[in-house]
C-alpha cells in the first residue's frame, strides 16, 4: 500500500476558459448524485487531468474558500488494487472516492497528471452552480501516483474484484465519510477535446457581473441625486456602514455566492426603523452609527458563531485519521 495527502488550502479559483469534452459534462449531469468521475481539461492549450465531485448537498462559498486535504491511496491484496481519493473539506464533510486502475481512461487521465505534476477539481452542486480550482500541489505531491504509476499501469484488477472491495468499503469507509459513485468511466472519447469542445467563459462571467454591478450603483447614484436634488461627490458620504450592515445582516456571505433578497429587504426594514426611533429620541448621527455598527458586529458574531458550532461538530464525526489519510489494505 502506498499513501498519499496534501493540504490544498493554497488552490486557486481557477479563471481562464476551461474546455472540456461536451458530451461528457451532459453525461456527468444526467448521473444521479452522489459521484465522481475523471477526464482532461484544457487551458491555454495545455491538457491536465481533473477530477470532478457532484455531492447531493451544496459546498458553501464559505467552506470551499478554505480549501481542502486532498489524499490518495493504492489499496489491494497481492492479487489486485484500487486507487483511493479522499477530499476532505475542512468543517463540512469528507468525501471518499475508488477507481478501477484497470481501467484505460483512469490509466489516461492519472499518466497526466503525473506528467504535468498538477491537476484540476470541479465541484459541481445540485442548483448546477460550478466551483473550479486548480492546483498548485506540484510533482512531490503526486510522488505516490508516480512511484506506483508502473503497477497502476500492470493492473489487472477485474470488475468483479473492484465491486467486492467497494462494497467492503461502503461497509467501513475509511476515513469517516461518504463514498462516491464511479461514473462516466468506459468511454474513451470523454478525453478527446478536439471534438464537441464545451467552453467554460470564467472570465466573462466575471465580467458581466461586474456590469450589473456598476449598473445597479448608477441607478442607485441617479435615484440619491433625484431625491436630494444635487449630485455632490459626497452625497453617500457615511452610508457605507449602512449598506455592509444590511448586507451582512440580510444573509449575504462575506465570500460571496450566497444570499437572498429576501433577508436583504427584512435587514434594510430593520436598520430603517433603529435609525428612525434613535432619531425620534434625539440621538444623534454619530450615536446612531454606533448603534448600526454594534448591530453589524453582532450579526458577524453570531453567523461565525453558528458556522464554528456546526463545523465543530461535523469535523468531530470526520476528521479524525483524515489528515495522514492512514489508509490500511482491505482484502476482497
Amino acid at each position: 500500500m502506498t499513501q498519499g495527502g496534501n493540504d490544498v488550502s493554497n488552490m486557486c479559483r481557477f479563471l481562464p476558459k476551461l474546455t472540456v469534452n461536451g458530451q461528457f459534462m451532459r453525461d456527468f449531469m444526467a448521473e444521479e448524485s452522489s459521484c465522481f468521475a475523471l477526464g482532461l481539461v484544457e487551458e491555454r492549450k495545455q491538457r491536465c487531468g481533473f477530477l470532478a465531485l457532484r455531492p447531493a448537498e451544496v459546498i458553501p462559498p464559505e467552506i470551499s474558500g478554505l480549501g481542502f486535504h486532498f489524499g490518495h491511496a493504492l489499496l489491494g491484496t497481492t492479487e489486485f488494487e484500487v486507487i483511493q481519493f479522499v477530499f476532505h473539506f475542512y468543517g463540512f464533510e469528507t468525501y471518499n472516492m475508488l477507481v478501477n486502475p484497470n481501467n484505460r481512461l483512469v490509466r489516461k487521465v492519472l499518466m497526466r497528471m503525473v506528467e504535468t505534476g498538477d491537476y484540476f477539481f470541479f465541484a459541481i452542486s445540485p442548483n448546477q452552480s460550478v466551483t473550479a480550482f486548480r492546483s498548485e500541489i506540484g510533482q512531490k505531491n503526486l510522488a505516490g501516483l508516480s512511484t506506483n504509476l508502473r503497477q497502476i499501469q500492470g493492473s489487472t484488477t477485474t470488475d468483479g474484484q473492484y465491486q467486492r472491495a467497494l462494497a467492503q468499503f461502503r461497509r467501513r469507509p475509511d476515513p469517516p465519510g461518504q463514498v462516491l459513485n464511479w461514473v462516466c468511466r468506459d468511454n474513451l472519447s470523454y478525453l478527446d477535446l478536439t471534438q464537441n469542445r464545451l467552453e467554460i467563459h470564467v472570465n466573462r462571467i466575471r465580467f458581466g457581473l461586474f456590469v450589473v454591478s456598476g449598473l445597479m450603483s448608477a441607478i442607485a447614484g441617479i435615484i440619491l441625486a433625484a431625491r436630494l436634488s444635487n449630485a455632490r461627490a459626497n452625497n453617500a458620504f457615511g452610508y457605507e456602514l449602512d449598506v455592509i450592515t444590511i448586507a451582512f445582516l440580510g444573509g449575504t456571505s462575506v465570500f460571496g455566492g450566497r444570499g437572498n433578497y429576501i433577508g436583504v429587504f427584512f435587514a434594510l426594514g430593520l436598520v430603517a426603523m433603529i435609525r428612525n426611533v434613535l432619531g425620534l429620541q434625539g440621538m444623534g448621527g454619530d450615536n446612531q452609527g454606533i448603534a448600526v455598527g454594534l448591530l453589524l458586529i453582532l450579526s458577524l458574531l453570531l453567523t461565525n458563531t453558528i458556522q464554528r458550532f456546526v463545523a465543530y461538530a461535523k469535523t468531530r464525526r470526520s476528521l479524525r485519521g483524515v489528515d495522514k489519510v492512514k489508509l490500511e489494505p482491505r482484502k476482497a
